[in-house]
């Protein structure tokens, strides 16, 4: 049997299955974890699961892009920012609640970084691939602003 036959058997199986298991094998197989901390980087690609077919991929995508994950990116530079966001189906775009730029930029001062987020987040803006700046948040290892809050952090000067 090669590998075609065996996927094959697979679906004919799970397609047998009565239809409040299959439900409950479909959930666990598809769940995403809330709060999910996404290094993005040049190597970066998304889950596997995005790749099914387009309703599991919606209803996945739902929860990969919101559930308070944290897409975190250890750059500033706008362009490659900018450049994975427009990769982002627009229906999931809309759904991103936080984007960090600079983490792990510890000597960097925080007016920098914050500098850098509001650049990226007026360029995101401007290219229609957000609706707001508020999504775009400066970080180290620490959060140090909040793009568009009237509240920020203090920073703990050593």
């Amino acid at each position: 049997m090669d590998c075609v036959d065996d996927m094959e058997d697979l679906t004919s199986r799970v397609q047998d299955l009565p239809p409040e298991l299959f439900s409950r094998i479909y959930e666990f197989v598809t769940a995403v974890e809330p709060n999910l901390i996404v290094e993005i980087s040049s190597t970066y690609r998304p889950p596997p699961i995005l790749q099914l077919d387009r309703t599991s991929r919606e209803q996945v995508a739902t929860q990969y892009y919101s559930r308070g994950t944290i897409f975190r990116f250890t750059t500033v530079k706008r362009q490659f920012v900018v450049k994975w966001l427009a990769s982002v189906p627009p229906q999931s775009r809309l759904l991103i609640d936080r984007i960090e730029v600079g983490h792990g930029q510890e000597r960097w001062i925080p007016d920098m970084a914050q500098y850098h987020a509001e650049r990226m987040a007026g360029l995101a803006k401007k290219r229609g691939l957000v609706l707001g700046d508020r999504l775009f948040h400066a970080s180290y290892d620490m959060a140090v602003g909040y793009i568009g809050s009237r509240h920020r952090p203090k920073v703990k000067k050593v």
